[in-house]
């Protein structure tokens, strides 16, 4: 049996400290129960199962992508909404089912709020690619050395044809990150630039309606509005 590389080590560390993460966010949520009313407890614990079986289900799609190349919009959409939409969700309703009437607030609330998170990861995914990082705080390069299925990368390698596809496929997936490399993926990525904003906005204008549908107090839709505005449009 062959002897694991480094990088494998490190991928299988990470994937284990998963489970120890989940386990930790569990014990914290069951310790908040304390005096909670049994069945606001349970509809708690039921969004969070709900949003982390979709998260592991994203991650481990999100591993297949990688190993196969299946760079399409499709996928990184899937990916997205299944872990950064699913989560951001989760953090709202596990709040929202504590406050009377919370329960179909937070159905209500879902699909909108998994695409708000989904249009965070994909304004994050901007600065992953072309972001400064002494501005950001952000590597400029871990997704291109990953391999990563970014809406981006995946935009970008639908909209392109022929040799420039293929030289840029084998770019995002040679595990490579030096200078040369990241300016030719910034060039041949940046034609899909708009259309990742494009969808960034049209994502952020669908869900504007949806606090004052689903009866959310006017405090709440301000906050929710503020906070949307901030990390959707944020420039870092």
């Amino acid at each position: 049996m062959p002897s694991p590389t480094k990088g494998c080590f490190g991928t299988a560390t990470a994937l284990s400290l998963g489970g120890v993460v989940f386990g930790w966010a569990y014990d914290t949520l069951a310790r908040s129960f304390r005096g909670l009313d049994p069945a606001c407890a349970h509809a708690c614990l039921a969004w969070f199962s709900r949003s982390m079986y979709r998260a592991f289900a994203g991650e481990v799609h999100e591993l297949y992508a990688q190993a196969t190349n299946t760079f399409t919009p499709d996928t990184a959409w899937q990916i997205t909404m299944r872990k950064t939409g699913s989560i951001t969700a989760h953090a709202f309703n596990v709040g929202a089912v504590r406050a009377p009437g919370g329960r179909t607030i937070a159905q209500q609330m879902e699909k909108p709020l998994a695409r708000i998170g989904t249009a965070f990861q994909f304004r994050d995914d901007l600065p992953g690619m072309f972001g400064d990082v002494r501005l950001t705080g952000k590597s400029d390069r871990d997704d291109l050395r990953d391999g990563k299925p970014t809406l981006l990368a995946c935009t970008a390698l639908e909209r392109l044809r022929g040799d420039d596809r293929a030289r840029l496929l084998a770019l995002y997936t040679s595990g490579r990150d030096d200078g040369a490399i990241v300016q030719e993926v910034r060039a041949l990525v940046n034609g899909a630039v708009a259309e990742v904003e494009d969808t960034i906005g049209r994502l952020a204008r669908e869900t504007e309606q949806a606090p004052a549908a689903a009866g959310l107090p006017s405090m709440g839709k301000q906050a929710l509005a503020t906070l949307v505005h901030d990390i959707v449009w944020r420039n870092r």
